[in-house]
């Protein structure tokens, strides 16, 4: 199995808040299932709760602003027994900044932000759950990916070991629920914020490699599949594929490396990647538009939405890779491109022979899972052999996802 395989059968897999604090079984449960305490009571407000997180992801999914994330996580919280009110507080510089309520005065959610700083930055700087005794809650990091973004505040009495685990696991659910949306806002914008960076931190995979074995390395592909991991395509000129593996398998900051091409004196490859200053970027919702290192020097481009604060974003990655610093930032405004242009587009691309065969092979179901017709079956309808439809079906499928996925797309000979 791929890193890749294994990274998204991982992310993809894990199991819900819900259903993870429901399927870890621990001493006093019945045989059904029901937990119950020392004097025999079933842990009632544990299963509001446990209901109310899994309401919680199903409508985040549908979330369109940072405020909406934050404020039905405190209504649905609010409605379940036993939580007599929740506020979240956002990450602003060396502070909080509250940003949602639920249950009690947003006046009285800022007193308390204001009265506990101690107790909630130890929340930020530990990554922990924590009961604030004597202010009647119980501190929740915000986690997403190596950062924390805030903290969320519900109002409940004590706390046990599962009700830990499920409001730390809701806690990132929220951090994602974040994410998704920045990265929605950046898809929509029409202007946006570049920043271009240049790194010469060797801790960074990218700069180290080129320093290490002088050559240049370029991201050809990224794609963020959780877990604070990254999936790099890495096409590297001037070192042969053996020292390439040899070197990025020995950096901590990899967690596995495949070779895709040997080109002799250089090599395309898939990279695992725990830690990067594009991770930090992609977390705050940015997009890697371009990373190239010459050297021992990496040129590094991002996008953001128009309207996003870039000063924390900067200092985070410039706090973690010290060698770095923003050489370039600008407003850039977006061709907007209608659904009839996009097509127009591919279909000045495709010949009609690859055309005809995508419009077959989806009509019949081809696509599907499981499928409604065969290669064979498609091959024969169509009178082709199976090695040419195979070959028409790859060349535009292949051109079709290039004109979605990348931002200038490459002309590919027929």
């Amino acid at each position: 199995m791929s890193p890749a395989d294994r990274l998204l059968a991982g992310w993809l897999g894990a199991p819900r808040p819900a259903e993870a604090a429901v399927g870890r079984a621990r001493p006093g449960d019945s045989t059904d299932g029901t937990r119950r305490d020392d004097t025999g009571r079933s842990p009632q407000r544990l299963r509001r709760l446990i209901a109310a997180s899994a309401d919680i992801g199903e409508t985040l999914v549908g979330a369109g602003t940072g405020v909406e994330v934050e404020q039905t996580v405190c209504d649905r919280l609010t409605e379940a027994e036993g939580v007599g009110f929740a506020w979240v507080a956002e990450r602003t510089g060396d502070g909080l900044t509250h940003q949602a309520t639920a249950g009690t005065a947003p006046e009285t959610a800022a007193a308390q932000l204001q009265g506990y700083r101690t107790a909630l930055a130890d929340t930020l700087d530990s990554r922990a759950v924590r009961v604030v005794e004597d202010g009647g809650f119980v501190a929740v990091p915000i986690v997403r990916g190596d950062t924390v973004d805030g903290v969320l505040a519900v109002g409940t009495e004590s706390v046990d070991d599962a009700t830990r685990d499920l409001l730390g696991a809701l806690g990132t659910q929220i951090g994602n629920g974040l994410a998704a949306v920045e990265r929605k806002r950046l898809l929509l914008a029409d202007t946006v914020t570049e920043l271009t960076f240049e790194c010469t931190d060797e801790h960074a995979v990218t700069v180290g490699l080129s320093q290490a074995l002088d050559c240049t390395v370029e991201l050809s592909g990224l794609v963020p599949v959780g877990g604070g991991s990254l999936l790099y395509y890495l096409t590297v000129e001037g070192a042969s594929a053996g020292p390439v593996l040899s070197q990025l398998t020995d950096d901590a900051d990899v967690a596995d490396a495949r070779l895709i091409e040997d080109y002799g004196d250089g090599a395309l490859l898939e990279v695992v990647v725990t830690d990067a200053p594009a991770l930090a970027l992609v977390e705050r919702g940015g997009r890697v538009r371009d990373l190239t290192v010459t050297d021992g020097t990496a040129t590094l481009v991002t996008e953001l939405p128009g309207d996003t604060d870039v000063r924390p974003i900067v200092d985070a990655v410039v706090a973690s890779y010290p060698e770095t610093a923003l050489s370039a930032k600008r407003e850039t405004e977006r061709p907007v491109e209608s659904e009839t242009g996009f097509r127009d587009r591919l279909a000045d691309r495709l010949t009609d022979r690859q055309e005809t065969v995508l419009r077959a092979a989806f009509h019949s179901g081809y696509f599907e899972w499981p499928r409604g017709s065969t290669a064979e079956e498609l091959a024969d309808s169509l009178d082709v052999s199976s090695p040419t439809l195979h070959n028409h079906l790859r060349r535009a499928q292949q051109k079709v996802l290039t004109a979605f996925f990348a931002e200038a797309p490459v002309e590919g000979s027929d």
